[in-house]
């Protein structure tokens, strides 16, 4: 999700944790920097509720339905270099504002099953790829699409026979 950027509030925390660490345990002073460290925290936390509402809010308003991918996040946030970004995103919570908020305007929203749909063509072959590989080039029907675009494609047409 582009949009929010939470690494400028998180330099401020780091800030302000650097300068709670340097503080003598027990003084006043550390107990004044320990509430100015909560309070970077929350304001990350409203930030990033902020934005998901906004989105989720946007997405269920411009469209009757919503076909999303069920991810296992926790199974994803395994990789490490991935987890920070996942997090932050906040992909879980996202998934569900989507939901409440198109069963409360009456919009229908889907699940699909996620496996293999970076891995497989829209003509429905198998093409084994890496994460770095951004582009799907299919050995079998000749396709040449950006991954991603291939990945949408096919979560759109399971979630519309998944409906049917």
């Amino acid at each position: 999700m582009s949009g929010c950027n939470f690494r400028k509030t998180e330099k401020k925390l780091a800030n302000v944790e650097r300068k709670l660490s340097r503080k003598k345990k027990g003084s006043h002073n550390r107990g004044k920097a320990k509430a100015k460290v909560a309070k970077v925290h929350a304001k990350i936390a409203n930030q990033r509720r902020d934005f998901l509402h906004k989105a989720s809010a946007q997405i269920v308003k411009n469209h009757d339905v919503i076909i999303m991918e069920n991810l296992t996040i926790k199974n994803m946030i395994r990789n490490h270099k991935l987890a920070k970004s996942i997090q932050d995103a906040g992909w879980g919570k996202f998934g569900d504002y989507i939901e409440y908020k198109s069963l409360r305007q009456g919009k229908r929203h889907v699940l699909v099953d996620p496996k293999g749909t970076s891995q497989t063509c829209l003509c429905g072959a198998h093409v084994p790829k890496d994460l770095s590989v951004r582009l799907h080039e299919c050995p079998v029907c000749g396709l040449e699409m950006d991954r991603d675009l291939v990945s949408a494609k096919l979560i759109l047409e399971r979630g519309l026979s998944a409906m049917a």
